[in-house]
């Protein structure tokens, strides 16, 4: 079977209207498509046209477009033999058949798939001496004291590297890795010539992506002596740490159900909120909050409840984290988990306290205020002064101006002020910069769409061909000066083919108008009353269009015949009447 074979055998089992259901379940039925806020860029008037005829997507905001494959390698950020292997599992298409087009077409594929082998041994490897072995038993009595529950240690496959130099090295080159290999997959390590584990006596968490594969490793020590606390895999191919979030895997369908994702900053937090039903978690891989982490979480929510260590560190995470996320457009709350140290130490003070305290969740704003009212003396001008210059920069990042000036009449009665202070201090916090956001990913986000020209014809075109029983009124063709927008809709209409079949003899750039024009908003009619006014209507408007241009055009004929001299009663005739056309058309 060949590659292409493979890949229109994926796409007529799947289809496309669930597969993008079950990433955006805001997708709705709106004339003869569906539509969702587009989830490749920020926006709050659904763009994201997905057609079930056609089986394509395209945005009309930002201008991404293509079919159910491409829409699941765009989600879930990996190349496209990873996502038509995907797809392949969702159509229920036996992998096998893939194995050649990876071989043949994808060799930083097949790289990555190696890294990904010997990361899924070595989790397995841990995760038996863990549970089973007897060099497992200085982890099970860490594990134990940390009242880890054999439910956590298998979801998230939890392990124990033995503190020796050479378990999992002598196990990996029986699995036919080379030592160059694991060194460079941070699996091993080396110093003076010599290779040997890189993870030794440590409780070890396999770092999954979003999709379930492990890319990596984070390590917590046992014993008190032991530096770092975490130690965690380099990068490679297949872990970049700011694109990563602990824990999201498990938590995918925890967090589209509660429509809210909770972060917090440490690997433990996870299993063990896990452990008393807290399942919608994730965790940065031991660094700042990136814009690429949270670009990942707007595929599953626009909610963010914080729930940031209880020191001053932890403060400045969260307003930097706030400021970002609400640059995103998220809803951001904050969990209060004083006065305990973090979400672990919450949890083993009761097991109801942490849902207690997301319930009692407040804005990032209202957690930050009450905090600097409980730091400062808000009784001295002092602490006033603190208080507002600290507040303001936060405030400057609210989205929603009702929120915003809410924030701003409260701080100014908090501080006895005028409004107009603390609006002054917004200014100058936006001026000077104050807080600076440096997410350390790529901007993923494509250029917004630009408009096409000849917007109104188009719109017609979409009109016809979403709504076949008005293509038998009588058109005057000529009314169109987009000729190949005209060319692409005859091409659709044209014999007794079906639209879905005749797009598949387009051209590549064809198919490209084609789509857009399949796919255009046009909202549903009420009836066929409507429809029609809809239809003479927009015709009403292009015939006056076509009036004008075509006068214009004449009007600059007349003038250039009239300085040669030539003859212009035949010109003059026509002018006439299409002026007077344009008279009796308004």
């Amino acid at each position: 079977m060949t590659t292409r074979d493979v890949i229109e055998e994926v796409k007529q089992k799947l289809d496309i209207i669930t597969i993008v259901q079950d990433y955006l379940p805001a997708l709705k039925h709106s004339g003869r498509n569906f539509f969702a806020p587009c989830p490749f860029h920020n926006e709050k008037t659904p763009s994201f046209s997905v057609s079930q005829e056609i089986q394509r997507y395209k945005c009309f905001g930002c201008g991404e477009s293509g079919d159910v494959i491409t829409f699941v390698q765009n989600m879930e950020n990996v190349e496209f033999p990873k996502a038509l292997e995907l797809c392949a599992k969702k159509a229920g298409i036996p992998l096998e058949r893939l194995s050649s087009y990876s071989q043949k077409d994808s060799k930083l594929f097949e790289k990555k798939k190696a890294i990904l082998g010997a990361n899924q041994l070595a989790a397995e490897f841990f995760h038996y001496i863990f549970l089973k072995h007897e060099r497992g038993e200085e982890g099970r009595i860490y594990a134990r004291k940390r009242k880890f529950r054999k439910q956590e240690v298998k979801k998230f496959l939890l392990g124990y590297a033995p503190n020796d130099f050479q378990s999992l090295k002598a196990f990996l080159s029986k699995k036919g890795y080379s030592e160059a290999d694991l060194v460079s997959w941070s699996l091993l390590t080396q110093k003076n010539s010599r290779t040997y584990d890189k993870f030794r006596n440590r409780l070890m968490f396999p770092i999954h992506n979003h999709i379930g594969d492990i890319v990596g490793f984070s390590g917590r020590v046992i014993s008190a002596d032991d530096i770092p606390k975490y130690l965690n895999s380099s990068e490679t191919l297949v872990y970049k740490k700011s694109a990563i979030l602990y824990g999201l895997f498990q938590a995918r369908d925890s967090i589209r159900k509660n429509k809210f994702v909770i972060i917090v900053e440490g690997n433990v937090d996870v299993p063990m909120a896990h452990k008393v039903g807290i399942e919608n978690i994730v965790a940065p891989m031991g660094t700042a909050l990136t814009k690429e982490q949270l670009q990942l979480l707007k595929r599953y929510t626009d909610t963010i409840y914080f729930a940031f260590d209880n020191d001053t560190a932890g403060q400045k995470a969260l307003i930097r984290s706030h400021e970002l996320a609400q640059d995103l457009g998220f809803t951001t709350k904050s969990i209060d988990v004083a006065p305990y140290g973090d979400v672990d130490e919450l949890i083993s003070g009761g097991d109801q306290l942490l849902q207690e305290r997301i319930d009692d969740a407040v804005s990032v704003v209202r957690f930050i205020m009450r905090s600097l009212a409980k730091e400062l003396d808000l009784e001295s001008a002092e602490g006033k002064s603190e208080l507002g210059h600290r507040i303001a920069p936060i405030l400057a990042h609210v989205n929603d101006e009702i929120a915003k000036n809410h924030y701003i009449q409260e701080v100014a009665d908090m501080l006895d002020v005028k409004i107009s202070v603390i609006q002054k201090l917004l200014v100058e916090s936006k001026s000077q910069k104050t807080t600076v956001i440096d997410s350390g990913a790529e901007k993923v986000n494509k250029p917004i769409f630009q408009e096409r020209k000849n917007t109104k014809e188009r719109y017609l075109l979409s009109f016809l061909l979403q709504y076949p029983e008005f293509r038998s009124e009588t058109i005057d063709w000529d009314i169109f000066s987009d000729q190949h927008a005209l060319d692409i809709y005859k091409k659709l209409t044209k014999g007794e083919k079906s639209i879905s079949k005749n797009i598949e003899g387009l051209k590549d750039g064809e198919k490209d108008l084609a789509t857009e024009l399949l796919m255009q908003q046009l909202g549903s009619f009420e009836s066929d009353v409507e429809a029609k006014h809809f239809f003479k209507e927009h015709i009403a408007e292009l015939t006056e269009i076509y009036y004008k241009r075509r006068l214009g055009e004449l009007k600059k004929q007349l003038k250039h015949q009239e300085q040669k001299g030539e003859e212009t009663a035949e010109l003059l005739s026509e002018i006439s009447a299409i002026t007077n056309k344009l008279k009796t058309h308004k």
